[in-house]
């Protein structure tokens, strides 16, 4: 299982990822979120903090994999 991180999303470090508590009345659930260095992606709610880590992780792949210099990057270490 990879290690979860402590970032916050207001944290500007390029490439993290994590969840937010979000408070129900007497519970929290839990948003998995995506920061890139420029946009921060938002998941849904989850009522369990380890489905809300694994989005977070599956967040990251996602729009890691979309963004463009990422795609140049590998293009040019070929």
């Amino acid at each position: 299982m990879t290690e979860f991180n402590n970032y916050k999303y207001t944290d500007s470090i390029p490439d993290t990822y994590g969840v937010e508590p979000v408070n129900y009345g007497l519970i929290y659930q839990f948003k998995p979120w995506y920061n890139n260095g420029k946009t921060i992606y938002w998941g849904t709610v989850y009522p369990l903090k380890s489905e809300a880590q694994s989005a977070a992780l599956k967040l990251q792949q996602q729009f890691k994999n979309n963004d463009n210099s990422n795609s140049l990057k590998s293009e040019t270490q070929k």
